[in-house]
């Protein structure tokens, strides 16, 4: 026999449990759709911060927002739709500087870096990239008149300014998974890295292996 106290929790297990799931599910849509919509909105500002037209920017957004990796992440609630609208904002940023030559600018792609890597791991690969592309540019760009010396200070003040704030959150990224997991590498090797994400669609798609109707639901959801 069931105990009379225990009847509503027994009745409302279910539905409750389905509740959080969509909650969840949705939130995490709603958080990658804003991130996406922000990344369009930092495309029309720098589109005005470079002289266009609002209506030339307001179709620059609009093409680069209807990129289909972009309409896709932005849809599926996964954390590139939260990095993009950081790492598009880093390209806009150094765009920008080229464009005015105020090195804030530099800083504030710093900053969008930074964030990007706390969203994606794919942004310290991205970020170095960036770095070297500012110090060719600033070492051998057809507008640069000053000395080779000072030209490579300056091309290395830029990628110091450019990288440290992803540096900085890096060390203390390890250092949190060190006190916490006694694992300072565990976001790379741990049961939510992207290995352990990896092996686990491996099996699933092993066992799916000849379900067409399988394959298309699991896609699905």
């Amino acid at each position: 026999a069931v105990p009379r106290a225990a009847v509503p929790a027994s009745l409302h297990a279910r539905p409750a449990t389905a509740f959080v799931e969509i909650a969840s599910g949705f939130a995490s849509t709603m958080t990658s759709a804003l991130g996406a919509a922000v990344a369009a909105v930092i495309l029309l500002l720098t589109a005005r911060r470079l002289g266009l037209s609002d209506r030339l920017g307001v179709v620059f957004a609009i093409v680069m927002a209807a990129n289909p990796m972009l309409l896709l992440f932005g849809a599926n609630g996964m954390s590139e739709g939260v990095a993009s609208p950081f790492l598009i904002g880093a390209v806009c940023a150094l765009t920008l500087f080229w464009h005015t030559g105020r090195r804030r600018y530099v800083a504030l792609a710093g900053i969008a870096l930074a964030l990007a890597f706390l969203s994606v791991y794919e942004a310290v690969p991205f970020g170095a990239a960036l770095a070297v592309a500012l110090v060719m540019g600033r070492l051998w760009g057809q507008q640069n008149a000053d000395p080779l010396s000072d030209r490579r200070r300056a091309a290395w003040a830029l990628a110091l300014a450019l990288l440290l704030p992803a540096v900085y959150v890096g060390v203390m990224w390890i250092a949190t998974n060190a006190v916490i997991m006694d694992d300072p590498l565990y976001f790379a090797t741990g049961v939510h890295s992207n290995e352990a994400q990896t092996e686990n669609d491996a099996e699933i798609a092993s066992e799916m292996e000849g379900d067409i109707l399988g394959a298309l639901v699991f896609t699905a959801e």
